[in-house]
């Protein structure tokens, strides 16, 4: 039995550290946070590539402060929590890289011949 209880708990470990590492994230984004797709777009905006777009991302993730917040002032007040939580650069990698893959406007852009 206790084999059995080690391993379960190894898996749910593996799984939260590899395969969803915008567990957290979600936690506060699909409630009260500005939807990702928002935040990607706004970046893009501003970066105007995904290399550019990643390493902001990860820099702020790594250490997010109000003055990297892209989002307007009003909103900083709203929506910014008193504590963001930090991320490790491989974390927060993970996670950038997530987000631009699922909201990448490339993908969705169709040509019509």
């Amino acid at each position: 039995m206790g084999k059995i209880g080690f391993l379960l708990i190894f898996s749910v470990m593996f799984s939260f550290a590899t395969g969803d590492v915008l567990r957290q994230c979600n936690l506060c984004h699909e409630k009260k946070s500005p939807p990702f797709n928002m935040i990607y777009k706004k970046y893009l905006l501003i970066y105007s590539s995904k290399k550019g777009v990643e390493k902001a991302m990860t820099d702020f993730l790594i250490n997010p402060t109000l003055k990297k917040s892209l989002l307007p002032k009003e909103m900083k007040k709203r929506f910014f929590p008193q504590e963001h939580p930090k991320f490790k650069k491989s974390e927060a990698k993970k996670a950038v890289k997530k987000i631009v893959e699922e909201y990448d406007l490339i993908k969705r852009i169709k040509i019509i011949k």
